[in-house]
């Protein structure tokens, strides 16, 4: 009985060293994304947009970008807050605001006010069953 709550236990600390390991690799990662945010070069921003440890901060400054491609995948983002959506929706290009009425953390009755303008029925507004492959 004692080995079993040894190990246990073992498991435990091993768990938890991983959890602080990784809590360790993101926050690492935070500050070296957030300058890759700020380079000059918009490759290099985009690559800092794929890094999920970028500051929130960091991601709501690229819908700004100069560049647009840069400002399109900061807007399909779905950590980008709500708000910061209904913004993209109406104050930018139609890029980008394509790109944020696809982020799939759009709210959902923001969603039926877009389906509502473009017209759609309702009854073509409810989510389809996924077709499998083939």
């Amino acid at each position: 009985m004692a080995d079993h709550e040894s190990a246990d236990h073992d498991l435990a600390d091993h768990e938890s060293a991983d959890h602080d390991r990784a809590a360790h690799d993101r926050a690492a990662h935070g500050p070296a994304s957030e300058r890759l945010s700020r380079h000059p070069d918009a490759e290099v921003r985009l690559k800092a947009l794929a890094d999920p440890g970028l500051p929130r901060a960091a991601l709501v400054r690229l819908t700004d970008d100069p560049d647009g491609r840069v400002r399109r995948a900061a807007a399909g983002d779905p950590r980008l807050p709500a708000g910061v959506l209904r913004r993209l929706l109406t104050e930018t290009g139609l890029r980008v605001a394509t790109a944020a009425a696809g982020n799939p953390a759009l709210p959902v009755p923001v969603m039926h006010h877009l389906l509502d303008l473009a017209r759609v029925p309702e009854s073509e507004q409810r989510p389809r069953p996924a077709r499998p492959p083939g």
